[in-house]
C-alpha cells in the first residue's frame, strides 16, 4: 500500500552570518510501504531575515528529503537536497551533517496513517538548514 498526504512545513536557515526563517510552506508526503521509502517535497517557503523581518533570497525556497526507510510506524534517513522552485541547488557548501526522522499517527477509515509528521537537519561548510513538517 502507499499514502500520500499534504500539508505545512517551516524551518530556519543559516549562512553562517545570518538567521532566517522559512515560514508558510506546503509540505508533500509520499510514503510506499511496499518498497518501505518515504519522500518528502517542501516548497513555498517564504524566506525572511530572522532580525529584521525582511523577506530575503537566499537562492533557495524548497527542500526535498527522499528515500526516508520505515520502520513501523517511524521513518529515517534518506538524502536531504536544497530546491529553488523545484530545481536542485546547492546552497550549504561540502556536507557535514544530514539527519531526517519522521513519524505516523493515527489510522484513517482505510487503515492508512491518516497523519505525518517530521524533521530534517542539513549542514555543510556554508551554513545549515532545518525544516519540520506536518501532513494529513
Amino acid at each position: 500500500g502507499s499514502a500520500s498526504d499534504t500539508g505545512e512545513a517551516d524551518g530556519s536557515y543559516t549562512d553562517g552570518t545570518t538567521n532566517y526563517d522559512l515560514d508558510n510552506g506546503t509540505s508533500s508526503v509520499e510514503a510506499n510501504f511496499a518498497t518501505g521509502f518515504v519522500d518528502v517535497t517542501m516548497e513555498g517557503f517564504d524566506v525572511v531575515e530572522r532580525d529584521t523581518g525582511t523577506a530575503a533570497d537566499v537562492g533557495f525556497n524548497g527542500v526535498n528529503i527522499t528515500g526516508m526507510s520505515t520502520s513501523g510506524i517511524q521513518f529515517t534517513g534518506g538524502t536531504i537536497t536544497t530546491r529553488s522552485d523545484g530545481t536542485l541547488v546547492q546552497i550549504i557548501g561540502t556536507q557535514t551533517q544530514e539527519t531526517a526522522i519522521g513519524r505516523f499517527f493515527g489510522l484513517d477509515n482505510s487503515n492508512n496513517p491518516d497523519e505525518v509528521g517530521g524533521i530534517g537537519y542539513l549542514a555543510g561548510s556554508d551554513g545549515s538548514v532545518s525544516t519540520i513538517f506536518l501532513a494529513d
